[in-house]
């Protein structure tokens, strides 16, 4: 019997996520008011997002690893479940250093 120890080291302003997407979700990016991460936004055209099996819904905060252009990965908050739903970055991961 094999027994590996792991470390990991949490920081203190970033929240937990409740999934992680390595699939594209397609939508309308918006880069933010200046363009540069902060503020953007993902709009689907569905009412509904499902990941893993797992059925989002307000206030969620999902990691997206597997964008087709890399620099929309990020954490992002649900928000819109029941209209359109809408992927907002959140405060914690809004900038290329993050």
């Amino acid at each position: 019997m094999t027994t590996t120890l792991g470390q990991f080291r949490k920081e203190p302003w970033i929240t937990s996520v409740r999934v992680v997407s390595s699939a594209n979700i397609s939508g309308t990016y918006d880069n933010g008011d200046s363009n540069n991460g902060v503020g953007a936004t993902i709009t689907t055209a569905a009412s509904t997002l499902t990941i893993d099996s797992v059925v989002m819904v307000n206030g969620n905060r999902a990691l997206l690893i597997g964008q087709t252009s890399t620099f929309q990965n990020g954490i992002y908050i649900v928000s819109g479940v029941g209209t359109t739903v809408v992927l907002t970055r959140t405060f914690d991961f809004q900038t290329f250093d993050q």
